[in-house]
């Protein structure tokens, strides 16, 4: 009987730790998403679709590809931190990427890749996942597509909406 109870109680803690794994990760979006400073990034869209995820659009922002500015070494996987000079909500200054974080409002990525003297970032907001159907519409839109990202004090980033010619697009 003592085994079958030990059992329940791992089985148990189990799903308890998984569920604290979930709450926590949800938490940090939703902190980043509420106490961030909205950002306006622009972007071009593409359109996958994913049988096994569904609808969704990747985009690529004009801060995902970066010139290296100065000595500094990079390598793939490294964190880099990109400092952002904003006009209300709008960036006016883009800062080259480095790996120490800036004391102004930056956004913090990942290299995936480097060629030459420029580096592609990835921000962890590249993906969005859209209802059905709606992914095509987004990528073959006639204006030009906006996001506005909400960025916490670490540099983490969350979408919160997006815009075609100014104009929200509801779903």
């Amino acid at each position: 009987m003592g085994s079958m109870m030990r059992k329940k109680h791992l089985f148990i803690g189990i799903g308890v730790f998984w569920l604290l794994v979930l709450v926590l990760f949800i938490g940090m979006k939703e902190f980043t998403l509420r106490t961030g400073t909205e950002v306006v990034l622009h972007t071009l869209p593409i359109d996958p679709y994913d049988i096994f995820r569904g609808d969704y659009v990747t985009f690529k922002y004009e801060i995902s590809e970066l010139e290296i500015v100065g000595p500094a070494s990079f390598a793939v996987g490294d964190t880099v931190y990109v400092g952002l000079t904003l006009d209300g909500k709008e960036i006016v200054a883009i800062g080259s990427p480095t790996l120490v974080r800036p004391s102004s409002i930056f956004i913090k990525g990942t290299v995936e890749e480097i060629w030459d003297n420029f580096l592609i970032i990835r921000y962890g907001i590249e993906d969005y996942f859209v209802p059905e159907g709606k992914g095509y519409d987004i990528e073959t839109a006639d204006g030009e597509i906006d996001v506005l990202v909400a960025i916490d004090r670490f540099g983490n980033a969350g979408i919160k909406e997006i815009y075609e010619d100014g104009n929200r697009i509801r779903f």
